[in-house]
């Protein structure tokens, strides 16, 4: 999550980089949902609430999954956050 005032508008991306057989995943933002896929870059803009929806399969232990971030908002140098940096 970008912290609050970290950025001003643009995108968040999200990238699936891993994910075991054991589960799936969806993505909710702004009414639509998706199922990611190895590799694919999803857009999510920036403000919008997105829910990440991790369900395992039956009898399943191999739920490991994860995304590589970005965004390519402006960051604000006067931040909280980064000024603790």
């Amino acid at each position: 999550m970008t912290p609050p005032g970290g950025y001003f508008g643009g995108n968040v991306y999200l990238t699936l980089i891993n994910q075991e057989a054991g589960v799936d995943l969806y993505l909710n933002y702004d009414g639509k949902n998706i199922v990611p896929t190895y590799g694919t870059k999803m857009s999510v803009k920036t403000g919008l609430e997105f829910i990440l929806t991790v369900v395992p399969k039956e009898n399943s232990y191999n739920t490991s999954f994860s995304f590589d971030y970005s965004t390519d908002g402006t960051k604000n140098s006067d931040a909280k956050i980064f000024i603790a940096l």
